[in-house]
Order: structure tokens, then C-alpha cells, then sequence
């Protein structure tokens, strides 16, 4: 299933907490992140279960976990023509 700019926006923000903390982000920081209601926040995280992307476990706050990697675009290249500077 495809996903949205926002889904892979808000999967982005996952990773990145992960990466950074070593935990991933409750459902109310990612609403005050997004500027979501706090039940709006829940709704996209259980719409990216369903499409797969990600598993909530019922009890824990923090125990979302990625399922596979976020396939947008995070970064880019750039072609380099000519010679680096020495």
C-alpha cells in the first residue's frame, strides 16, 4: 500500500526519535509535533499498522516499532562535475 507525504512524514519523525533517543515517541509528542488532536495522532499511527509499516503494541506507550525502512525521500544526491577544490 502506498502512503501519503504526512504518513511518511510522521514515520520520518519515528525513525528519527528512535535514532536519536533510542525510543520512539508516544502518541501525544507526535501530536504536539504535528499539531494533531491527541486522538488524531493514534488514528494515523493505526492507519500505518494496518498498511504494515508499523506495530502498536496495546500496552506499552512507547512500544511502536518500524516495520521495514521509510522509503521516502530522506536524502538526496547530487551529481559533481568537474574537480573537488584541493
Amino acid at each position: 500500500m502506498s502512503l501519503t507525504i504526512r504518513q511518511l512524514q510522521i514515520l520520518g519523525f519515528i525513525e528519527d526519535r528512535i535514532r536519536e533517543s533510542g525510543d520512539p515517541p508516544s502518541a501525544e509528542e507526535l501530536a504536539r509535533h504535528f499539531g494533531y488532536a491527541d486522538a488524531m495522532a493514534r488514528d494515523q499511527l493505526q492507519r500505518l499498522a494496518r498498511k504494515g509499516r508499523l506495530e502498536l503494541p496495546t500496552a506499552a506507550a512507547r512500544g511502536m516499532r518500524l516495520l521495514g525502512e521509510v522509503d521516502g525521500p530522506r536524502q538526496f544526491e547530487l551529481p559533481m562535475f568537474g574537480q573537488p577544490p584541493h
